[in-house]
């Protein structure tokens, strides 16, 4: 198997993966927009209404849908280029999950989110890591036979 072969698995198994979880988050804040228009189901409203928050919740949770609308429309646009081939989405996303997912690794107390969060983060690390290697190996390759 070639380098840029490899390359291309990391950009393309990466990509679809941060497809999926843009198109879900994208149906999450679809759910958060009907729940903020019509209204959310009593026990999330008990919580929410439990947080004191000095506005008014639907105003909160159109919010919130409308900054994870934007979150899912990059995750989505970058898995696209990841999926095309390209490196550098790869290493982006790697950086920016781990930035927010860091803080919550290194806090009291270990749930099952955080466990998901830490395999989340080495399987993106990973893929990025033989991207890169593979990325630079197929750059220096030498061509016996051009094209």
């Amino acid at each position: 198997m070639s380098a840029n072969t490899v390359r291309l698995v990391a950009c393309r198994t990466y990509g679809v993966l941060v497809v999926a979880l843009g198109v879900f988050i994208a149906l999450f804040s679809l759910v958060l927009f009907y729940w903020s228009a019509y209204g959310a189901p009593a026990d999330i409203l008990a919580e929410l209404a439990k947080q004191n928050f000095p506005f008014d919740i639907s105003h909160f949770l159109a919010g919130l849908g409308g900054g994870m609308l934007v979150f899912a429309v990059l995750a989505i646009a970058g898995g696209v280029f990841a999926i095309l081939g390209r490196i550098w989405p790869l290493i982006a996303g790697t950086v920016i999950w781990a930035l927010l997912i860091s803080p919550r690794l290194f806090t009291a107390g270990t749930n099952s989110n955080t466990k998901s969060d830490l395999v989340v983060l080495i399987v993106l690390s990973a893929l990025t890591l033989v991207g890169l290697l593979a990325g630079k190996r197929a750059s220096h390759t030498p061509r016996l036979f051009a094209r």
